[in-house]
């Protein structure tokens, strides 16, 4: 005699459709375009409010793609940020937590710094990515997760910006 299976949810989870995670949705990237425009034309006074209350994480996508030239995962781990938290974050549309806001206005800072000092937004770019001696063969991008080693960078790029001598 064969046996029927009684499992009923089978045929129910396999018409649950789940999101994708891999890429952020379309209308995910717009509204990061526009959080991160609105962004830059704020003063410092209400970009450390919108730091202190949290940026939209759809920021970092474009961060990651417009301003660096980066995947999106290369920016994270650069920032010690934990991908499958900040993907759910930019899929559901909520925004930063305190700390990781402040950690994307570093990376913002310092890029800001070099395209100062080197007066081109590519070479910045490829500056922030690239191993750097003063820093002990880490690349700028990896030393924006502490404060510390924010003031390292910061330290390192005015120094290059005024040609002082290590």
């Amino acid at each position: 005699m064969k046996r029927v299976s009684t499992n009923l949810r089978q045929p129910i989870l396999k018409k649950v459709r789940r999101p994708s995670t891999s890429r952020p949705r379309r209308n995910d990237l717009r509204q990061g375009e526009r959080e991160f425009e609105r962004l830059l034309a704020m003063g410092v006074i209400d970009q450390q409010r919108e730091i202190r209350r949290g940026i939209n994480a759809a920021v970092l996508v474009q961060v990651a793609n417009l301003v660096l030239g980066i995947p999106l995962r290369e920016l994270l781990t650069g920032l010690h940020l934990r991908r499958s938290n900040i993907q759910r974050k930019i899929r559901t549309g909520a925004r930063l937590s305190v700390g990781e806001s402040y950690r994307v206005s570093r990376a913002l800072i310092i890029f800001q710094q070099a395209v100062d000092a080197f007066d081109d937004n590519g070479l910045a770019a490829d500056w922030f990515q690239r191993e750097n001696v003063e820093l002990g063969g880490v690349r700028p991008l990896d030393m924006l997760g502490t404060r510390s080693a924010f003031e390292r960078v910061n330290d390192v790029l005015a120094r290059l910006a005024f040609g002082i001598s290590v």
